[in-house]
């Protein structure tokens, strides 16, 4: 996984302390990727603007569904820049996965949070990867056979031929099929490399959202534990000191990651609330041989946006009952008035509920996912009543 996130311009071996790993292919693949992603962006955009008012409802609903994803696409390789997101990743196999507890501890609870994660972690890639790359499927193969299908109209100049990138180019691909060829066989590449990326990052980015909740849910279970033996002063104090240490790294990695993925975690949010509305509408009232794309389009960005929202939501609930947690399972009434006083600082730290932050202060989880969906059948109902206006 690691070698494919490098050849998608997703990570780099050196953050994984790989670097007896480096493959020149992927080390070029990589380039190429972190600086034609912004370009399609551009060219998307450029022939949008240079086409509009010659461009068909159908074309104009394809630029504008596969724009936001291009756009998404783009927030995924800038995060890559950021040197919280380096350095998340370089700690990720040392620190972070919940295996180096278990390997340290041999604790059964960590154990079972160990394949836990692991089984929700390609579950959710998995689930990303089959639905985006299925859709990718159709993009090809639908835009040859509308082609062909319309090949009378398209010959007589009355309809573009489809492809499913639609980019700015020196030469009319429009109506010229040579040309046309070789623009298609571009924007499948690209949309190959697109989908790629997306998967890779957003499978990084549910990896460490379990691991996290997994040091939760372990950090609760130690407390609960540990804490319920006899314990003398020396004992009570290595104990304390030892859990402040934990949550101290668990507040630590929560906060790099807000830093590293905020962007992305935004970025998903805001791609939804403008594109399932159109995704929606083109759904119910778009050409009938595009109705498979656009479907699958809304089952992995509105499924995506569900499992992001409940498992950053299931950070917050794990993090709410931490006090409670401690105070009622540490009986510092028997306390030493040293070891009182720390646990007074740490009855304290654990006061904050970790509520993920995404770009722009946004807090994400369950709220703002109904509130998008609402917007959402707001939106498609407008839409609806402006095209039939």
């Amino acid at each position: 996984m690691a070698y494919l996130m490098h050849y998608f311009g997703v990570c780099k071996p050196q953050w994984w302390e790989m670097k007896a790993h480096t493959n020149l292919l992927a080390e070029f693949s990589g380039a190429v990727v972190r600086i034609y992603a912004p370009g399609v962006l551009v060219l998307l955009t450029i022939f949008l603007f240079l086409n509009y008012k010659q461009l068909s409802f159908d074309t104009l609903g394809t630029i504008f569904s596969i724009w936001p994803v291009a756009f998404i696409t783009n927030v995924k390789i800038l995060s890559t820049n950021f040197k919280s997101y380096q350095k998340l990743i370089g700690e990720f196999f040392t620190k972070i996965h919940i295996y180096n507890y278990y390997k340290s501890t041999k604790d059964p609870f960590a154990k079972m949070k160990v394949l836990q994660v692991e089984r929700n972690t390609r579950i959710t890639g998995y689930f990303i990867g089959f639905i985006l790359f299925l859709d990718l499927a159709l993009w090809f193969v639908m835009p040859i056979i509308n082609n062909i299908a319309h090949k009378e109209l398209i010959r007589n100049k009355t309809v573009r031929l489809q492809t499913c990138l639609y980019l700015w180019a020196p030469f009319d691909y429009g109506y010229n099929v040579n040309n046309w060829i070789i623009m298609h066989i571009v924007s499948c590449i690209s949309t190959v490399y697109g989908c790629s990326s997306i998967t890779l990052f957003d499978t990084l980015n549910f990896a460490f959202i379990f691991n996290l909740i997994g040091h939760i849910e372990i950090f609760k279970n130690n407390i609960k534990v540990r804490f319920q033996k006899k314990l003398n002063n020396e004992e009570m104090r290595f104990e304390l000191i030892e859990t402040m240490k934990y949550h101290a790294f668990i507040t630590q990695k929560f906060k790099d990651m807000e830093s590293a993925f905020g962007i992305n975690i935004g970025g998903n949010y805001l791609q939804n609330l403008f594109e399932d509305s159109l995704l929606l509408y083109e759904l119910m009232f778009g050409p009938k041989g595009d109705k498979m794309q656009y479907g699958l389009m809304i089952v992995v960005y509105m499924g995506e946006l569900i499992i992001m929202s409940f498992v950053l939501e299931e950070i917050r609930r794990q993090s709410e009952d931490i006090p409670e947690v401690v105070y009622c399972n540490i009986h510092w009434e028997e306390m030493s008035i040293s070891n009182k006083k720390i646990f007074l600082p740490f009855l304290l730290q654990v006061q904050p509920i970790m509520e993920f932050k995404a770009a722009c202060g946004l807090r994400a989880g369950v709220n703002p996912m109904i509130s998008i969906f609402k917007s959402t059948f707001s939106y498609y109902i407008m839409l609806k009543s402006s095209m039939k206006s």
